[in-house]
């Protein structure tokens, strides 16, 4: 039996192979199709890259209300371990929605800090730990990218109150932690 029938076949599929993978990886002949186009807005951008017509992504929905604090955090619980004089702060705001009953949310506000620690990791996530234990709250927690990226979740739900903590810290920082805080309280009628 002659090898060029075997190797005519192999050539084929192996050039069959390699165009389908570039094909699949470089011009996805099956692409995940973000938002549909009959329920999506499209808008032109001017000549700094910014949408025409459309509204600004910092805008607020009606009736929301955003209060900045420079360099402070915004008034969190009291006990909530709190770095009181971290590295630098980033961010940290109060946020108030009144809800929209028609679709069912709740009011709520939403306390937010961010900030540069030069605490260990272990030590951040342990005493919001500690601290959510002893308030009673239900907790979850998440880590990724070998443990360089951790986050505890606290959920408190009451008659009249939900209180949920969300608490992020990142590593990969050059000897410093990055720390997000995040205090939602939404309130039942």
């Amino acid at each position: 039996m002659s090898k060029k029938p075997i190797l005519f076949v192999l050539t084929f599929f192996a050039v069959l192979g390699a165009f389908l993978f570039s094909d699949y990886f470089f011009n996805n002949p099956f692409p995940k199709e973000i938002c549909p186009p009959e329920e999506c807005t499209i808008y032109k951008l001017d000549g700094s890259g910014q949408p025409i017509g459309a509204k600004p992504l910092d805008a607020l929905e009606k009736g929301r209300t955003r209060e900045t604090y420079e360099n402070q955090n915004p008034d969190f619980p009291a006990g909530l371990p709190i770095e009181q004089e971290p590295l630098e702060v980033l961010e940290s705001f109060k946020e108030s929605a009144p809800g929209d009953e028609s679709e069912g949310e709740l009011s709520h506000d939403q306390l937010t800090y961010s900030y540069f620690s030069s605490k260990e990791s272990e030590d951040i996530i342990s005493s919001f730990k500690n601290y959510l234990e002893a308030e009673g709250y239900k907790i979850a927690e998440y880590s990724a990218d070998a443990g360089k990226v951790k986050s505890l979740g606290g959920l408190k739900e009451e008659t009249k109150v939900i209180r949920l903590i969300n608490l992020s810290v990142n590593s990969q920082y050059d000897g410093k932690r990055l720390v997000n805080v995040s205090f939602i309280i939404s309130y039942r009628k």
